[in-house]
């Protein structure tokens, strides 16, 4: 006979729904089945990868405080800095080996360039800042701290709990990050556009082609960006914090599993607000710093 306790369990068990599926475009975008257990998740839950950890949330409850979440924002913006940079240099190295203008056509100072040649070089250049910036986000410490909260959304998800070692089994990809929408516009945005304005008969069909097949091949697309830049095995160190962020959500949760917020509040929960209010502040410091910059080399 069943102890007590393990009767009531499979009779609460018995009576929980089945969580519903996940539905998608095309059966092979589907990802790897979600266990029955995923219910016992405290609602959608949502991961950003900072510097020195990251913030899970479920609209309700959040783990990283304001700051931490600002310096994420910051973060970022100082590596698409670096991305710019490096993409500039690399315009100027190909200069020495073509007759086009093409660092002056990336700070769209000057220079035209017209035909089949302008639909190349305008794809390019669009398309290297993005290259540049995360192949810097792979070699960061963000990549690691990204793949630990895919592990411990997974985990959560499938399990309802955290266990160092089956947290460690878990995916490095997800099929609910950012990556997978953003890889779906990316080549509308910046492949996509400058085919469109080249103004020619190709130019347009290429133009939806690439936007066609850039949105229909998200999910893969998405996931081999994940898998392969995006994020990186994390350290153990990496892992165990961010298993104490989803523990730290499981447990604001569990005190108080109906509460609800407004939805203003909700994405301040999320972390939204202080995410973007990191990126302008960042972006206020440079703008500030480039405008004297030329003040300070005179000395």
């Amino acid at each position: 006979m069943l102890p007590e306790d393990a009767r009531t369990r499979d009779e609460a068990s018995a009576e929980m729904p089945v969580p519903p599926e996940i539905e998608f475009d095309d059966p092979d975008d589907a990802p790897a089945v979600v266990s029955h257990s995923a219910f016992m998740r405290p609602g959608r839950i949502s991961g950003t990868a900072l510097p020195f950890g990251l913030h899970l949330s479920n609209g309700v409850y959040g783990t990283a405080g304001s700051l931490h979440i600002m310096s994420g924002g910051a973060y970022i913006f100082t590596m698409l800095v670096i991305s710019l940079f490096v993409t500039y240099c690399e315009a100027w190295a190909i200069e020495q080996f073509i007759d086009l203008p093409l660092t002056a056509i990336l700070l769209s100072i000057g220079g035209v360039v017209d035909g089949h040649a302008a639909m190349t070089w305008d794809s390019v250049l669009s398309m290297l800042p993005f290259v540049n910036f995360i192949l810097i986000l792979r070699l960061s410490q963000l990549s690691g701290y990204h793949a630990a909260e895919h592990k411990v959304v997974s985990a959560i998800e499938h399990f309802g709990r955290l266990d160092y070692d089956q947290v460690v089994e878990m995916p490095r990809v997800h099929p609910r990050c950012g990556t997978v929408l953003l890889f779906g516009l990316i080549p509308a945005m910046l492949v996509a556009v400058p085919l469109w304005v080249s103004g020619t008969p190709e130019g347009y069909l290429a133009a939806v082609l690439v936007a066609v097949v850039g949105w229909r091949y998200r999910y893969h697309t998405g996931f081999f960006v994940q898998n392969q830049f995006t994020t990186k095995p994390p350290t153990e160190h990496q892992l165990r914090t961010g298993i104490a962020a989803g523990e730290k959500l499981l447990r604001l949760w569990r005190a108080d599993p109906h509460k609800q917020v407004p939805w203003l509040r909700m994405l301040w929960v999320r972390g939204v607000p202080q995410l973007l209010g990191g990126l302008f502040v960042a972006a206020s410091v440079f703008e500030w710093v480039f405008a004297r910059l030329h003040i300070w080399l005179d000395f």
